[in-house]
């Protein structure tokens, strides 16, 4: 007999104790499922057995949509999801996007450096990339340059990434930078011009790299792999 796939979220099972067919929410973890719907349960995955096997595409769909439940209220099953999320973007380094941290530098070295490397560390959740030009602060320090020069290495970086998350504050440097990413059809999260309060920030980032991923594969037809549990 060959051993069973793991179960999947977006998989429909039949659960024999219930007698019911359920959609999973994320994917199985330590023999365990956890169903979509309400109340929230989980079961043994060998009471399962799998009636519907998901896409990889319709997998990640329904991670997607099962971590924004934790905007609701919900707990386990949308944390779960993520971490299935982050997981699969990370283990699939080469659809990973590159995001260009772009933001206030010249006005105050030190909190654009600090600004932008913490927006970097949510890129890093969420399994990008991130590229933050503000620590060629310490590259500056060793080996002085004229302002253009950096703006131009800027711009040849730039060109290669995948998106531009804009971080609020006044920056003509900044501002060139989104213009040149809108210009190439890049992805650009202005973060000064869309404030969206209701939405925490690690959230929005989160969804900017999912996004980006989901482009990646539906160009390249959905051929990711699945990590290991």
């Amino acid at each position: 007999m060959s051993e069973r796939r793991r179960f999947l979220a977006g998989d429909v099972v039949f659960h024999k104790p219930t007698k019911e067919e359920w959609s999973l929410a994320c994917d199985e973890s330590h023999l365990s499922v956890y169903p979509s719907g309400w109340p929230a349960t989980r079961a043994s995955a060998d009471d399962c057995e799998l009636l519907t096997p998901i896409t990889l595409k319709g997998r990640f769909e329904t991670l997607c949509e099962v971590s924004r439940w934790r905007l609701h209220g919900e707990g386990h099953r949308a944390a779960r999801a993520s971490e299935d999320l982050r997981l699969t973007i990370a283990h699939n380094a080469e659809a990973s996007p590159l995001l260009f941290i772009a933001g206030p530098y010249s006005s105050d070295p030190s909190a654009g450096l600090r600004n932008a490397v913490a927006l970097a560390e949510f890129v890093i959740a969420a399994g990008g990339f991130p590229f933050v030009p503000h620590v060629f602060h310490l590259w500056d320090l060793i080996a002085p340059h004229p302002y253009q020069f950096w703006i131009d290495l800027d711009l040849q970086i730039l060109r290669r990434c995948h998106g531009v998350i804009r971080l609020a504050g006044e920056s003509k440097g900044a501002d060139g930078e989104v213009a040149e990413a809108r210009a190439r059809g890049l992805a650009v999260l202005d973060l000064g011009v869309e404030p969206d309060p209701k939405v925490p920030l690690g959230a929005r980032v989160e969804a900017l790299v999912r996004r980006l991923f989901a482009a990646h594969n539906d160009a390249s037809g959905w051929l990711h792999a699945v990590p290991a549990p």
